[in-house]
């Protein structure tokens, strides 16, 4: 019987926490990737209210870090938060509650803007499994194909999207993959040549 990506695992427990969960920093990791650019200050700066800065500042710096959206709570990131309040936001309390779903979207849009990424979407999407394709016949395995498609985004500055939405796309190519081989043993073999294998 013939695994599909919901049956087979692209990535280990250890890797899939590795990208989505937060991350967990020392004070020396935690002050390089919370040090900001001029230009992400100056984007850091032009939010009107603290919790829009606060979520944009952690999702920029964990974006930067996996490549994706991370999703978190406040107390998943305590030190990451308190770093910011002391860093750029001193003598202010810190926020307590997240933005709203819509805000998100735009913050997270925002991010991507800044660090030059752009959403797996319909065109990027598509040239990205295009790519993937033209490359199936190199990894019999779906788990080396699921790494293809990550290094492919990362390469194409694409985010990393949800793993739902990685397992989809491994399941359409491997199965694209797997049809191909197929017709290609029936086109070039004899039905003598079948029975015999």
């Amino acid at each position: 019987m013939k695994k599909t990506a919901s049956t087979s695992t692209l990535l280990t427990k250890d890797e899939l926490r590795s990208l989505y969960s937060p991350p967990v920093l020392n004070d020396i990791e935690r002050t390089e990737y919370f040090t900001f650019s001029t230009e992400e200050l100056k984007e850091l700066y032009r939010f009107e209210r603290l919790d829009y800065a606060v979520y944009f500042a952690i999702s920029l710096a964990f974006f930067k870090l996996k490549y994706t959206f991370i999703n978190f709570s406040y107390r998943d990131v305590t030190l990451e938060r308190q770093y910011l309040m002391q860093q750029y936001f001193q003598n202010q309390p810190s926020p307590r509650n997240f933005p709203n779903k819509d805000t998100i979207a735009r913050i997270e849009n925002k991010v991507l803007n800044l660090v030059g990424f752009s959403r797996f979407r319909e065109q990027n999407a598509q040239m990205i499994l295009t790519k993937l394709q033209s490359q199936a016949a190199h990894y019999p395995r779906q788990r080396q194909l699921c790494k293809a498609l990550l290094n492919l985004m990362i390469k194409d500055n694409v985010a990393i999207p949800s793993f739902v939405v990685l397992q989809e796309s491994v399941t359409k190519i491997w199965n694209s993959e797997h049809s191909r081989l197929i017709k290609s043993y029936y086109r070039y073999t004899t039905k003598s040549q079948r029975e015999n294998i």
